[in-house]
């Protein structure tokens, strides 16, 4: 068939150049993503319950569903966390799981449970994470003090931003969604005036029930004329302040304005948080994209609309912080000015090795060629251009090269026998199929099992696998259909002289003097095993690559009944002490409104921070710093801190925590402030600089209701607790429609202590006499836990280290600790053990993939002895990488776990390709010793070239930034460091083994 191919070189490459237009036409159209689309495997449901407290909720609701959803298919774990009025259920999936079906099973498990719920409770939220929930970026909307100077208000604002913003920009087709937050609305206070009340022996309940009798919906009616039906609408006596101001009541016979009872005004909405932009109230916009759009296109429509909108209203600044689509750019961009930077390293080694002129080229056209015509495949294949696939290309560049040198040169060797350049181009080509397909099926077979492996690992690995394997059967057909042709038809048809390289020389003699020292030589290699485990278990390990920030997310719960004008003040002050001075910052104070929002914890006396500091800082001294200033100042104050919500830390779960103790008591799946203060108090005694303590409320309180002096006193319960609604809860009674916007009508808070308002209040009874709400009520203080944390064992308390700690120390404090209880268990949990697991996982799918290459090898040599020698270098080759990654100061994680196993499956190739050679030069009738020279000599350039074209482009990577640079340096570095090694062993251990394995055969 070569033959056929290559006396027809028009045909083959006009065949090629189909494919390549094919593939530029898929690269044009293949969609662009930071990551491939990976479901999360997280499936999370939100109660929300006002009335109950966090211990009620955990009881009543959460520990019910929690049982309920410990049956669905592929959970992991599960968990769950109650606070006052709110609580959420995690559920943590495997990620072969089906998150569709999954999401559509737990909502059946939730219908099926709703009977269990406490009465009137809405329904859970169910929410399935996927990369599309994370916004695009946040818009802040910021006024200037002109914006103030004429009529407009904060109130304007937030028209503008929620009727004019909102809707724009959620017309254009690549938005999903705007969520907002930060805005004032105004609402309805009544403030009754009780003197005057008590004095006409009219109550708080008369107005309510006359606002609410007289405030309905427009009633819809009809009647007949003939032969025409009309409707009839019968209007809400209540449609704007003043008829409310108008509306009359009736009392003991007499008639009284609702103006003359009670003030009523407009007011601001006190309840929801409030948004700062750099210590300017602003409003905060998240836009989601639709799942399909490219973020440049919605990116620049965004802009193209803030432009426009600018122009109507220039007092208002348009600010844009969390872009995504600048982390998308930058990061691509790295790795594509890496990919063609790589491309043209590995040419320019070929014209420094080949120094015909017009070998290189025909060489160098495989590269640019292999890839196009992958992008084809990888479009069929439905791979996007990602991060983890581009890094599968910037090591396929060095890998797509080695088999059109291999086939080059083999081809060369033909030549310089004396056969003519047809000739040679057929038989030298002939002669190398079948040890590249070796190589080629060594390399993808370490893949094979690697997309087995659980979790995030396997998830990302499949992309950056099939890209791989797709380039390398691309290259291999290039360089045994296409480049053949190439050389036939540009390399003239003459005798060829071999020049030996000064390079070659060097080489030989080195060899020489390894066949002179063997047992010296195979010491010296020896030393390489220990060293592997030496540098193993001394070398920093992580489960994803650690990334530089240039942002970060605060969440303080400042543990304190504040207001929010104090609760803002206390952010301002921690902010203006910092020493490293953020760029901007923006800062949510109490309870946001984003509904999309379920990351962090809504509530009151809770804000969050998002500081952007414009480049890399140190965060772990700026977390030492704030905490620092916390427990100076605000020592109840807990402040949790987050990486920037993005795709990354969303996929790779950045915010779990390293390592923490789930304390439980022995003889009790209960927990409360007892045990709280239990725990707190050994911490306090035997490990107070070690432990963090366990977070109660402070300052609760509870009234208790005195039920039998309810009845003592004909009281009401219903009436009782609607008036302590209105006096601490600011009552709603409705909302009054006015115009095109619904205005909430409430009576105002009270202001007073709860004892103090028990002392002074009364309620009248069902025979209209005057009860003392001291008689009915209980007022009590108390503090609790903060919020209640269970699993699928039931409750715990999460103990956590103020420091960075290891696994055996951290479990050894906590036993230490606990060995002076006899009430409390500990389980641990944390991403240290979940890296752990993972690098158990890793070492078998690494014993797999070692077992499918001695078979393959075995199966190639027709030998059991021969892949062993190969399959000792990989050790040489782990050593060196690991080595390499210790001195460019990375860690063993996932990205550098799964780079040795690909250095494992690359660096045996020259080795192949060599024993495949020397065992050629033995057949031929070469003794031993001359054979090994020769597989030597005619193999020399090969490897050194295919090496350092790998290596040359992966080199590039050590001179970029960015996410998705960071994310592939740990490959890069152990597949550099392996190779580099590798390139040695192939040169000088292999032959040497070789040669006691094949002489002891041969006795």
């Amino acid at each position: 068939m070569l033959r056929y191919l290559t006396k027809r070189p028009v045909a083959v490459l006009m065949s090629t150049l189909s494919f390549v237009v094919l593939g530029i036409i898929a690269f044009v159209h293949m969609p662009v993503s930071l990551l491939p689309e990976i479901d999360i495997p997280t499936i999370k449901i939100i109660l929300n319950n006002p009335a109950a407290d966090a211990r009620e909720l955990e009881n009543s609701a959460v520990k019910p569903l929690r049982l309920a959803l410990m049956q669905i298919n592929g959970l992991e774990n599960i968990n769950s966390i109650s606070h006052d009025g709110k609580a959420e259920i995690q559920l943590n999936l495997s990620h072969s799981t089906n998150t569709d079906l999954a999401f559509i099973e737990v909502n059946e498990k939730i219908d099926a449970s709703m009977n269990m719920l406490p009465a009137g409770m809405e329904r859970p939220l169910i929410i399935k994470e996927k990369p599309s929930d994370i916004p695009v970026f946040y818009i802040n909307i910021v006024p200037n003090d002109e914006f103030f100077s004429g009529r407009n208000n904060f109130l304007s604002l937030s028209e503008f931003a929620e009727m004019t913003v909102k809707r724009r920009l959620e017309q254009l087709a690549e938005v999903a969604m705007v969520d907002i937050s930060g805005l004032s609305k105004q609402e309805i206070i009544i403030k009754p005036f009780y003197n005057k009340l008590l004095s006409l022996d009219i109550s708080v309940e008369d107005i309510v029930n006359s606002i609410e009798s007289n405030n309905f919906l427009p009633s819809n009616l009809s009647f007949r004329d003939g032969y025409y039906v009309y409707r009839l609408r019968v209007l809400n006596p209540l449609s704007n302040v003043n008829s409310l101001k108008n509306l009359i009541l009736e009392k003991n016979g007499r008639l009284y304005k609702l103006s003359s009872l009670a003030d009523i005004s407009l007011a601001p909405n006190t309840d929801g948080g409030i948004f700062y932009h750099n210590n300017k109230r602003a409003i905060s916009m998240a836009v989601y994209k639709q799942a399909d759009a490219r973020m440049q296109d919605i990116k620049r429509k965004i802009d193209k609309t803030l432009v426009e909108l600018k122009k109507t209203e220039p007092d208002i600044e348009f600010n844009i912080e969390r872009d995504q689509s600048k982390l998308l750019e930058f990061s691509l961009n790295n790795l594509l000015q890496t990919l063609v930077l790589g491309l043209i390293l590995a040419i320019v080694i070929l014209f420094v090795f080949i120094r015909q002129p017009k070998l290189p080229l025909v060489i160098a056209i495989s590269i640019p060629v292999s890839l196009l015509i992958s992008f084809f495949f990888l479009q069929l294949a439905g791979i996007s251009i990602n991060i983890i696939s581009l890094s599968g290309l910037i090591l396929s560049v060095g890998l797509m090269i080695d088999n059109s040198i291999i086939v080059v040169d083999n081809i060369n060797q033909h030549r310089y026998g004396g056969k003519n350049t047809f000739e040679a181009t057929v038989a030298g080509t002939n002669e190398i199929i079948r040890p590249l397909i070796s190589s080629v099926l060594t390399t993808c077979a370490v893949f094979l099992p690697m997309i087995a492996l659980s979790g995030i690992a396997g998830a990302l690995f499949y992309d950056q696998a099939l890209t791989i394997s797709i380039s390398l059967g691309v290259s291999l057909l290039i360089s045994i259909m296409v480049t053949p042709v190439l050389y036939n038809s540009i390399v003239a048809d003459s005798q060829l002289k071999n020049q030996k390289h000064k390079l070659l020389e060097i080489y030989e003699r080195g060899l020489h003097l390894v066949m002179a020292h063997k047992t010296a030589t195979i010491i010296v290699f020896a030393t390489l095993i220990p060293l592997m485990f030496i540098l193993f278990y001394g070398i920093k390990k992580e489960k994803f690559p650690a990334f530089s920030q240039s942002d970060i997310l605060m969440e303080i719960d400042w543990n304190q009944a504040l207001i929010r004008k104090q609760n803002y003040i206390q952010t301002k002050n921690l902010i203006s002490h910092l020493y490293a001075k953020p760029a901007d910052y923006s800062v949510y104070v109490d309870e946001d409104q984003f509904i999309m929002n379920n990351n962090s914890e809504k509530g009151l006396n809770i804000t969050n921070v998002y500081l952007d500091f414009g480049k890399p800082f140190n965060t772990e001294k700026f977390k030492t710093e704030v905490e620092a200033f916390l427990q100076k100042n605000y020592p109840s104050a807990i402040c949790t801190f987050y990486p920037s919500e993005n795709i990354f830390n969303s996929v790779f779960r950045s915010g779990e925590d390293e390592i923490l103790a789930l304390v439980r008591q022995r003889n009790s799946n209960f927990t409360d402030k007892k045990s709280g203060l239990q725990l707190n108090s050994l911490i306090e005694k035997y490990q107070p600089q070690y432990f963090e303590k366990i977070a109660l409320n402070n300052r609760q309180f509870s009234l208790k209701l005195k039920h039998d002096n309810l009845l003592l006193y004909d009281v009401d319960q219903a009436k009782l607790i609607e008036k302590l609604k209105t006096i601490f809860g600011g009552n709603s009674i409705g909302k009054l429609n006015n115009g095109n916007q619904l205005l909430e009508i409430k009576i105002e808070a009270g202001m007073q202590p709860p004892q103090k308002v028990i002392d002074d209040e009364s309620i009248k009874n069902k025979q209209g006499e005057f009860i003392p709400l001291s008689a009915l009520l209980v007022c009590r203080q108390s503090d609790d836990l903060k919020s209640i944390t269970s699993d699928n064992k039931g409750e715990y308390l999460s103990l956590k280290p103020k420091t960075k700690t290891g696994v055996t120390e951290f479990e050894t404090k906590v036993k230490s600790l606990l060995k002076n209880s006899m009430v409390f268990d500990a389980d641990f949990a944390g991403s240290l053990y979940s890296r752990k697991i993972l690098f158990l996982e890793f070492l078998k799918v690494m014993l797999i993939s070692l077992a499918l290459l001695y078979l393959i090898l075995a199966a190639q040599f027709e030998s059991l002895l021969l892949p062993v020698i190969i399959l000792i270098e990989i050790s040489f080759d782990i050593t060196a990488a690991l080595l390499f990654l210790w001195l460019f100061g990375s860690s063993l994680n996932i990205m550098s776990a799964i780079g040795i196993i690909i250095m494992s499956g690359i660096v045996i190739n020259d080795s192949i390709i060599k024993i495949d050679t020397i065992k050629k030069s033995l057949d031929s009738g070469m003794n031993l010793t001359e054979a090994i020279y020769e597989g030597g000599h005619r193999r020399f350039y090969p490897i050194v070239m295919t090496s350092l074209t790998t290596i040359l482009a992966l080199v590039p990577l050590l001179f970029y930034s960015g996410m998705g640079v960071a994310l592939q340096l740990p490959l890069a570095l152990t597949i550099i460091g392996g190779l580099a090694v590798g390139t040695i062993v192939s040169l000088y251990f292999i032959p040497l083994m070789f040669y006691f394995v094949t002489r002891k055969s041969k006795n």
